[in-house]
Formats: structure tokens, sequence, C-alpha cells
């Protein structure tokens, strides 16, 4: 006999018990938190193609920690992220345009002259993410300028370029 609806145990849905998991569990059984807290299967390339995925780490979680560990450092305190990026609507995207959001423009500008460059542009990356054509030639521009622009790879290695770039560290 098949028990009526009253009787049934209501099912545990799958969406339920992954949202409440941890990092480390999803990672475990092959899955990752979006941004948007939503939780999704990793796709066998998303592995090996970006194994920050499986860490969790993404460029802001990067930048997050780049501007947690400048704060030790006072001669870095005008340090300033440029929150060019993002998801938007269009009309949001079209007020900004026409404010003067330029695509390419790289995540975190140093407003400190230092060796014979004017100041010092980082573009954010995680991952084996790549600068786009447009913030390659962006960053290019920038350089003729005058400005030292490099791509960093996490926070650690940010600030180390940091370091090096005013005078306080290894060349990296």
């Amino acid at each position: 006999m098949i028990p009526s609806r009253m009787e049934r145990k209501p099912k545990t849905r799958l969406a339920d018990i992954l949202r409440n998991a941890s990092d480390d569990t999803l990672a475990a059984n092959g899955y990752h938190r979006k941004p948007s807290g939503n939780v999704a299967r990793l796709k066998e390339t998303d592995c090996k193609t970006k194994p920050d995925r499986l860490s969790g780490a993404s460029e802001h979680d990067e930048q997050v920690r780049l501007f947690a560990l400048a704060a030790q450092h006072p001669e870095l305190q005008t340090m300033f992220a440029i929150p060019n990026g993002g998801h938007r609507s269009k009309a949001t995207a079209g007020r900004l345009k026409a404010e003067g959001v330029k695509s390419g423009v790289p995540d975190i500008f140093l407003p400190i002259k230092s060796r014979e460059y004017g100041g010092m542009f980082i573009e954010m990356k995680v991952g084996r993410n790549k600068p786009t054509e447009n913030q390659r030639d962006y960053m290019f521009n920038l350089s003729v300028a005058g400005y030292y622009c490099t791509t960093c790879y996490g926070a650690d290695e940010a600030l180390a370029e940091i370091l090096w770039y005013i005078g306080k560290g290894k060349n990296v």
C-alpha cells in the first residue's frame, strides 16, 4: 500500500543541502559557490583550466585580501580600487559610460611617484585568467604615458610587486 501524502516524509532537496554546505564540502563533491551565493556543479574543464575555482579564490577575494595586507603599510594608504567591472543594468552602464567609465582600465592605482614612473596600475587576475585585449591596450597606453603597469596573480604577488615599486622589496 502506498502511503498518503500526509504520511510521506518530506523530501530533502539537493539544493537545500548544497546551500548549507561549506565551501570545502562543495569542492570535495564537485560543486562551487558562485558570487551570487548559488551553488553549481563544476565542469570537468573548470578543474583543469581554472584551478582557482576549486579553492574558491576570485579576483574580488584576492583584491580584498591585498587591501587588507596593504593596510599594514602606511605608505600605501593612497592606493585605491577602480570599480570598473561587474554586472550592471543597461541603464546603469549607460549612465556610468556617460560619466567617463572606460573599458580596460586596470583594477588598482597607487598614486605614488617611484623609480621613473608617475604611479602604479595593477590588473588583478586569478588562475589562468589573462588580461583582455582592451586591458592590454589600456595598460600599454598608460605605460607610454609614464605609469608602471603590471598584471598580478593574487594578493601576495601584487603586494610583492608594490613593495618592489616603492623600494621596499625585491624585484619579482
